[in-house]
């Protein structure tokens, strides 16, 4: 018996090999749902983002994570990048637990504004500004085509 969560997701349908025929946008819900069922068999809590736990570890030691280098960059993204952004912040304002908890259930996606379509990962030159309003949310502007998401 394997020692890792996800043991049996490895002959799941959602597992199986990818065919050719899906469309790139396929592929990528496909990595979606693949990472959203792996993070979700490792119910990693606040604390283990915090202080990263043997079971946060695990994750990416674990044999699923060859099946799907995509799931896995997302899984990291959302765990890692965002969860692991907001949970020292949490500690200290409650109002952002609830967001974090989301987070960490895979009922948000954290998946956003990392690359520009004329830069890349090249965060020194990201063109897209954020504006907070009145209401506390944020206006987001892309000045021209080469700042796209």
């Amino acid at each position: 018996m394997s020692a890792f969560p996800t043991a049996d997701l490895a002959s799941a349908p959602l597992f199986a090999p990818v065919s050719e025929r899906l469309t790139v946008a396929e592929r990528i819900n496909l990595s979606h749902e693949r990472a959203k069922a792996i993070g979700l068999r490792y119910a990693l809590t606040i604390e283990d983002v915090l202080q990263p736990s043997k079971k946060f570890w695990d994750m990416y030691m674990d044999y699923i994570v060859t099946h799907d280098g995509g799931a896995v960059a997302l899984f990291s993204i959302q765990l890692n990048l965002m969860a692991g952004t907001l949970a020292p912040f949490a500690q200290k304002r409650p109002e952002l637990r609830p967001l974090l908890e989301d987070v960490l259930a895979f009922r948000v996606s954290a998946q956003f504004m990392l690359t520009e379509l004329g830069h890349g990962l090249d965060a020194a030159n990201i063109e897209t500004t954020a504006t907070m309003t009145d209401d506390g949310s944020f206006d987001l502007h892309t000045p021209n085509a080469n700042a796209a998401k």
